[in-house]
């Protein structure tokens, strides 16, 4: 059977964006950065050796170019710093991976895929991922912990004393980075044009319940807001069969995992609000903190002033290179628990700036697209987009992590392709 070089380089696409995002492997075998490089290689050589593409400049293709350009930026900067901050080749080249793998999606995508219709396919990969990495939490709490190939649990002690779950990572990363990812794929599955109603419902299900039971506050936090927008969306576009389907398999659910579910909510509930209840204790590995304090710290910068008190004022206003993410990148370093500080402190205001810049355009183009031809796809981009903005708040270096990012990267490769064939 004959593969057109199109379809060759469709399939370059589509195993490039598995493998960023089981980006898990990487703690498992050396050969996963092996396969991540000669792939990255193949497809930039595949892309270059192409026929020249068109690239129309909107803002959107225009301020992602300039991101592009305040990562070399920070790169500058890193090197500048490369003795100071005790700074090895090997160092440097891990974390020059991990800033650029995501933020090059759209590069590789609009080089590879031979048109928009294809994105869907990258769509249908990423929700699969998240739909496993769901599967995999609810394994890990019926069978124990198999999975000694994930990132470590969040145990009992960390929980608090006599919960009876521990918190389980998954195909995301560590316990964390599944409640800062999981509700881009179910705004994706939500917009699907399939219409399977059921099927929605029982995938956007597990996917909240798996969000409940990692014990994550932001997993909390964005549980309810998705749910939320879930049942307005389902409302204004109708949808109350599924709605109807969603109701009772979130309810058989309940019932079914009945001490998994109590046992979370008192758990995030304790270590939330800091009020013992039903045997369950504040954490005694954490410092405990209130509420409303631990997301306003984030917001206003508490976490990221105590992390800059020993740079000097032209390293705070200028950038400090990839030391900046909150150790995201593979260094030591303060947190800010806010991607945009990590911005700032990576690289002064250029590539902050930049980013909001890249995030407004993206915002404005999938809205426009929308408003001419009400492309359900762009509106699942928005949204999650939005909600993207809302753990950026509170989540070290979200822009670089695969599994909180893709959609974000998606969605820019999305109005490349569209803005391309549109003019």
């Amino acid at each position: 059977m004959n593969i057109s070089k199109s379809k060759f380089k469709n399939i370059f696409a589509y195993l490039l964006i598995t493998i960023i995002l089981l980006h898990f492997l990487k703690n498992l075998t050396s050969a996963y950065t092996i396969l991540l490089s000669l792939l990255i290689l193949l497809s930039t050589l595949s892309i270059l050796f192409s026929k020249y593409h068109n690239i129309n400049f909107t803002t959107t293709t225009f301020s992602y170019s300039l991101f592009l350009a305040s990562l070399l930026y920070i790169v500058i900067l890193t090197l500048i710093n490369f003795f100071k901050f005790e700074l090895n080749i090997t160092h440097f080249i891990i974390a020059n991976s991990k800033m650029w793998v995501t933020p090059l999606i759209p590069f590789f995508l609009y080089g590879l895929i031979s048109s928009k219709e294809k994105i869907t396919y990258i769509v249908n990969i990423y929700i699969l991922f998240i739909f496993v990495a769901a599967l995999s939490i609810f394994l890990q709490n019926i069978l124990g912990y198999p999975f000694d190939f994930f990132s470590p649990p969040y145990n009992k002690m960390r929980m608090g004393h006599e919960n009876m779950l521990d918190g389980y990572a998954s195909l995301t990363g560590n316990v964390t980075t599944y409640g800062a990812s999981f509700y881009s794929a179910i705004i994706l599955i939500f917009f699907n044009k399939l219409n399977y109603p059921f099927l929605k419902a029982l995938s956007i299900a597990l996917i909240i319940g798996a969000a409940i039971l990692t014990m994550s506050k932001t997993g909390l936090l964005m549980a309810i807001i998705t749910a939320i927008l879930i049942f307005i969306l389902s409302i204004k576009y109708m949808k109350f069969k599924f709605l109807f389907y969603l109701f009772i398999i979130a309810l058989i659910g309940a019932i079914t995992f009945n001490d998994y579910f109590i046992s979370a909510f008192i758990t995030m509930f304790v270590n939330t609000f800091g009020i013992e209840i039903a045997n369950v204790n504040i954490s005694s590995t954490t410092q405990w903190q209130a509420f409303i304090p631990r997301v306003t710290d984030r917001i206003f910068g508490v976490f990221f002033i105590n992390s800059i008190i020993n740079y000097s004022f032209i390293e705070i206003f200028f950038g400090i290179g990839m030391f900046g993410a909150g150790g995201l990148l593979g260094f030591n370093a303060g947190t800010s628990h806010n991607t945009f500080f990590d911005l700032y402190l990576m690289g002064g205001f250029i590539p902050l700036f930049i980013f909001l810049y890249l995030f407004i355009c993206t915002q404005l183009d999938l809205y426009k697209i929308y408003k001419k031809n009400k492309d359900q796809l762009t509106l699942a981009f928005f949204f999650n987009n939005l909600l993207l903005f809302v753990v950026l708040n509170v989540f070290n270096g979200a822009i670089f992590h695969p599994a909180i990012s893709t959609s974000f990267w998606i969605s820019i490769a999305y109005l490349m392709f569209y803005n391309k064939n549109e003019n």
